[in-house]
């Protein structure tokens, strides 16, 4: 991934505030970008309240050797590409998983019962590359610190 905006390679990029540092893990704070605020039903929408309620900030942690301090404004960038596989990975993943285990259990003849604590262990395991894809979203930016124009 390169930083020098080449159009062959199109970057996602987000200045984002330092709010912790930990030798070469710097901890970074994100508003969270949200449709609400333009919406006309976000009085009566339970998905805006519930981001209401869980806060409106998200928190990234990267390792960088960019000398840095609690405060600091840096430049997070990455591939559009690795961000919609991520994406694939945790949204795809389990909804694959749990229409597999019904249709097993239905060709199986299984009760409505049985399938459903089958698909509780399967759901669990389909959980498991949201672990996977976070790390390597952790790994896949690149930190600078933002040009000033």
């Amino acid at each position: 991934m390169t930083d020098d905006g080449d159009a062959c390679e199109p970057q996602m990029r987000r200045s984002l505030r330092v709010i912790g540092v930990d030798g070469t893990r710097v901890t970074l704070e994100a508003p969270r970008a949200s449709a609400c605020a333009s919406c006309a039903i976000k009085a009566g929408c339970g998905t805006g309240a519930l981001a209401e309620m869980l806060g409106a900030k998200e928190t990234l942690c990267v390792d960088t050797d960019i000398p840095t301090s609690v405060g600091d404004v840096l430049e997070v960038t990455m591939d559009r590409t690795q961000f919609l596989q991520t994406l694939l990975w945790v949204y795809a993943t389990p909804a694959l998983a749990l229409i597999l285990v019904a249709a097993m259990s239905l060709v199986a003849g299984l009760s409505n019962g049985t399938t459903a604590v089958l698909l509780i262990p399967a759901l669990g395991l389909a959980l498991l590359p949201m672990l996977r894809a976070e790390k390597r979203t952790a790994t896949a930016v690149s930190v600078r610190h933002p040009v000033e124009t």
